[in-house]
């Protein structure tokens, strides 16, 4: 919940940059940082990745040629928090403040912000509070930073169920028990209380969020005909094992409290200014995406990666399809965005063969099959998880050696440390986790 009012804070930070830039004046991120955030500004940079990121473009508003660039971030960043008004007034801020209320007043706060009532605007919401007076909100801002950022060390998970829309191009009973062994994971995160967010491919990219629930209503897996809608069109009779994915989407599938997004690149956590000064990088992914990147990000209205940020996600289990494509490269996506990703080597699937082979339109999947499989064409990997683990692994190795990523030697490094293995390593118990507590009602 904290998060909430750390990305408020940025978003003053933006406003001020944005003022100073309006003028020509020149702008000092440290200033700026130091002014909302006081003497712990450096610590808070290394706990709160959004705001090194905004920090990272404040230093290149230097540069006459990214004016245009930052000034379009920091706009970015401000309207973040600032088309939210709901956002802005829940977490820890809002606790200190109702303290000091009468209980009527409290009720009153609590019933028209938290309830999903009230006013829109940004200054209405601050009226409503008792928060209009600027010094008085750059006072609590300043309570909870100094209050929070030594002990701002909670994690919240998310996994990533990328691309198991079609089972056509899999043994009958490798697919059986690929989606077996997917449930019985899947239904181990949900027990540890673990956001599960699913990823499909498909011609426009889209971001379902989880649809918000009534009191007393329950959970639901999500509507059969709403998923093919979404991308998973392997449900269809004219597709080899579809009544197994039908079966498994409707019994484990994405449920109304978890999100769902669409791509056509590999990544499914890529942004725009992942692509940002680098030609050859952005004719590859427009080779992904079969269209201008331009256009292609300007039909998503929200990222998954946005929409990670906003959930405070620290921690990413990755499962699904392909080991040496969607996998991997979200994965590494994810390393260098701070989101800690662990890739589940069980519960993922490869191609058959040499990558050098593959078509991605007709190349055979494997799961457990893969061992006799591979072997059968020549390839010695030894046990299943090996095998896709060495798949997983060699094209970390590509993306790693391919100049024109770009990357800096501090993402090669989180890169390299991705982690790999059979379970999860869960950072919260089995209880109530900080994620379902930051999405609770006061």
């Amino acid at each position: 919940m904290l998060r909430n009012y750390y990305d408020f804070t940025l978003s003053l930070v933006a406003k001020d940059a944005i003022d100073k830039l309006n003028i020509n004046e020149d702008i000092n991120p440290q200033e700026l940082f130091h002014d909302h955030l006081g003497d712990k500004w450096q610590e808070f940079l290394n706990l709160y990745k959004p705001a090194q990121d905004l920090f990272d473009v404040l230093e290149r508003s230097s540069q006459q040629d990214t004016q245009e660039y930052v000034m379009e971030r920091l706009k970015d960043q401000y309207s973040r928090m600032h088309d939210r008004p709901s956002g802005i007034i829940t977490g820890a801020a809002l606790a200190l403040h109702l303290n000091d209320q009468n209980p009527q007043m409290r009720q009153q706060i609590t019933q028209m912000i938290l309830g999903g009532y009230g006013p829109k605007s940004i200054d209405d919401v601050l009226i409503a509070a008792g928060l209009d007076d600027d010094a008085q909100l750059e006072s609590v801002i300043q309570d909870v930073c100094d209050n929070s950022v030594p002990n701002a060390d909670q994690n919240n998970e998310m996994a990533l169920v990328i691309d198991i829309q079609d089972l056509s191009r899999m043994d009958r009973q490798d697919a059986q028990n690929y989606v077996d062994a997917l449930a019985q994971k899947l239904e181990q995160l949900r027990a540890n209380h673990v956001a599960v967010t699913w990823v499909t491919m498909r011609e426009n990219p889209q971001f379902y969020p989880p649809i918000e629930k009534q009191p007393g209503e329950a959970i639901e897996t999500r509507d059969l005909a709403e998923l093919i809608d979404m991308g998973f069109y392997g449900v269809d009779p004219a597709y080899d094992n579809y009544d197994i994915l039908k079966n498994f989407l409707v019994s484990h599938g994405p449920q109304t409290d978890e999100a769902v997004f669409c791509k056509s690149v590999k990544s499914a956590l890529l942004e725009k200014d992942d692509a940002h000064n680098k030609p050859e990088y952005i004719e590859e992914l427009e080779r992904q995406c079969g269209q201008d990147l331009e256009t292609y990000f300007s039909e998503q209205d929200y990222t998954l990666s946005q929409y990670m940020r906003d959930q405070g996600v620290t921690d990413t289990y990755i499962m699904g399809a392909v080991s040496s494509h969607c996998v991997v490269e979200t994965a590494v996506s994810a390393a260098i965005k701070g989101f800690n990703p662990f890739v589940l080597v069980e519960n993922i699937l490869s191609w058959l063969g040499p990558e050098d082979d593959v078509d991605p339109t007709s190349s055979f999947l494997v799961w457990q099959a893969a061992q006799a499989q591979a072997q059968e064409a020549g390839a010695q990997h030894g046990n299943v998880d090996n095998y896709h683990q060495k798949k997983f692994d060699q094209a970390r190795q590509d993306i790693l050696s391919d100049s024109k990523r770009g990357f800096t030697m501090e993402q090669q490094n989180a890169i390299e440390n991705i982690g790999l293995g059979k379970n999860a390593p869960f950072k919260q118990p089995e209880t109530q986790s900080s994620y379902a507590l930051s999405n609770a009602r006061i």
